[in-house]
């Protein structure tokens, strides 16, 4: 299908384009994965360093459904000793710090989360 190759083609450099600038910019937010910073609306949102690699990790690939355990392994490591409700709790700090317009973290029931560009 066309319409699916030129949608994973431009995923694809919009990520390559996040990695190699080492910022993702969406609208009024900018995550700045070399300094893990965030700003929205140029106000500097303070998060601790999991926090900004789950966001990171969510918004770079939007749409895409991770697990509980995608993420921790991902972000905490294979041998992290972490609960994967840790997970929920680090989503939970990040809504409320996190008001952007532009961006939401989506919970997909049964199966874990995604980030979402409004």
């Amino acid at each position: 299908n066309m319409q699916e190759l030129h949608l994973r083609i431009k995923a694809l450099l919009r990520r390559y384009q996040a990695t190699s600038k080492n910022l993702l910019t969406i609208n009024n937010t900018i995550l700045d994965f070399k300094n893990k910073t965030c700003k929205v609306n140029n106000e500097l949102i303070e998060l601790t360093v999991k926090e900004f690699s789950l966001l990171y990790k969510l918004i770079s690939s939007p749409n895409q459904i991770f697990t509980r355990t995608q993420l921790m392994n991902e972000i905490w490591g294979y041998d992290s000793e972490s609960y994967e409700r840790t997970v929920d709790t680090h989503i939970k700090k990040l809504r409320t710090k996190i008001t952007s317009k532009d961006i939401d973290i989506i919970t997909v029931r049964g199966l874990g989360y995604k980030g979402v560009i409004l």
